[in-house]
């Protein structure tokens, strides 16, 4: 059977860095097991601190179950559910826009001409992860866990 942490960090690392920035320091500051992701972490060392947590817990079967329980309700929760409604970058840029007409601002003009790319990159990203959905169940995770399975 294939490892279901791994899966979970083959998706991580297949996306576009500042998705894996994003993921690393919200799943940092809010779950337990990574340590050393925090608010005043670098930016750049986001991803690598990140896929660390994930290899310590690859050590152990039993830890690695639970990092995927974690994961596969943190990062939907705080993330797909919320990126994959187009509807609401549509409602964004309309924002967005608007603000930039009302302030004569050259930021929020920029904040809304990349949200079309912004929200296919995202619906991407939230693809990725149903594509690994079948090895995130609990079926799945009974029978990887079970000391037979090798």
């Amino acid at each position: 059977m294939e490892s279901p942490l791994k899966k979970i960090k083959d998706w991580y690392l297949s996306l576009p860095i500042d998705h894996r920035v994003d993921i690393g320091v919200i799943i940092g500051m809010s779950c337990p097991g990574f340590g050393d992701l925090c608010i005043s972490t670098e930016t750049d060392l986001i991803p690598e601190k990140f896929i660390i947590s994930i290899d310590e817990a690859l050590s152990h079967p039993i830890t690695e179950v639970g990092m995927v329980l974690l994961l596969r309700e943190a990062i939907p929760f705080y993330f797909i559910s919320k990126r994959d409604d187009q509807r609401s970058w549509k409602e964004n840029k309309v924002m967005m826009q608007e603000l930039a007409d009302k302030h004569d601002s050259n930021t929020f003009q920029r904040s809304a001409n990349s949200m079309d790319f912004r929200a296919k990159q995202w619906a991407s990203t939230c693809e990725k992860w149903k594509n690994i959905s079948d090895y995130l169940t609990n079926d799945y995770l009974n029978r990887y866990s079970m000391p037979s399975r090798n």
